[in-house]
C-alpha cells in the first residue's frame, strides 16, 4: 500500500483538495437555494453529513479524472472504495462536520484515505490506514472510530500528510506535554 500512498500524496495536492473544497461547498449552497434553507435544518445532522460526503466523493471523482487523464469512478455501493483510480487504485474519503471520524465494517479496509473534517472551514489529511488505526466503538457503538491524536501519531509517522488545515499537540505552559494528551484541530477556510 506503499506505493498507493506515495501516489497519492502526488495527485492531492494542496491545490487540488481547495479546489474541489470549494466546489463541493458552492454545490452545497445550490442545495440550500434549491430547498430554501439551511440543509441542516430540514434534513436534520445524518441527511446534511450522507449529502456533504456525497457531493465532495463526486466532485473529487470529476475533478481528480481530468488531473490523472482517465475516469476515477465513484460507485455507489458501500462494497467498493469511494473512488477508484484507472489505474485501479482504490481511494476512501471520510468526511465528518466535528473532529473525530467515525465509520463501519468498511472502515477497515486498509487503503489511502482522505480524511476530511469541516463544512464551511476544513482540515484535511492524506492517510495510509490499516485495518489495526480503527479504534472499536465497544459495546454501545457497533463502528469504529478514528481520533485527532492518531491522526497525529500518523502524521509523525510519515503514514499521513497534512493538506488543509493543521494538527497539533496542546502543551502546558511551560512547552511540555500535557499527562492527558490533547490535540488541536485547526480548519482553513478554502474560498476564492
Amino acid at each position: 500500500m506503499r506505493e498507493q500512498f506515495e501516489y497519492f500524496k502526488n495527485i492531492c495536492t494542496r491545490d487540488t483538495i481547495r479546489s474541489i473544497l470549494r466546489e463541493s461547498s458552492e454545490k452545497m449552497l445550490t442545495l440550500e437555494e434549491v430547498f430554501g434553507g439551511s440543509l441542516h435544518d430540514i434534513f436534520k445532522t445524518k441527511m446534511t453529513s450522507e449529502l456533504r460526503s456525497k457531493t465532495i466523493e463526486r466532485t473529487a471523482a470529476q475533478e481528480l479524472s481530468r488531473k490523472v487523464g482517465g475516469k476515477v469512478l465513484n460507485p455507489d455501493t458501500d462494497n467498493d472504495p469511494d473512488l477508484r483510480f484507472p489505474n485501479g487504485y482504490p481511494l476512501e474519503v471520510k468526511v465528518t462536520a466535528n473532529e473525530t471520524f467515525l465509520g463501519g465494517e468498511f472502515s477497515k479496509r486498509p487503503s489511502p484515505t482522505l480524511l476530511i473534517a469541516g463544512s464551511d472551514s476544513f482540515f484535511v489529511a492524506l492517510a495510509d490506514l490499516e485495518k489495526e488505526d480503527w479504534k472499536s466503538g465497544g459495546e454501545n457503538f457497533y463502528g469504529t472510530s478514528l481520533s485527532k491524536k492518531k491522526i497525529h501519531e500518523l502524521v509523525q509517522d510519515g503514514r499521513a500528510v497534512i493538506l488543509c488545515g493543521e494538527l497539533y499537540e496542546m502543551m502546558k505552559k511551560d512547552g511540555t506535554p500535557r499527562k492527558s494528551r490533547a490535540f488541536k484541530m485547526v480548519k482553513e477556510a478554502v474560498s476564492k
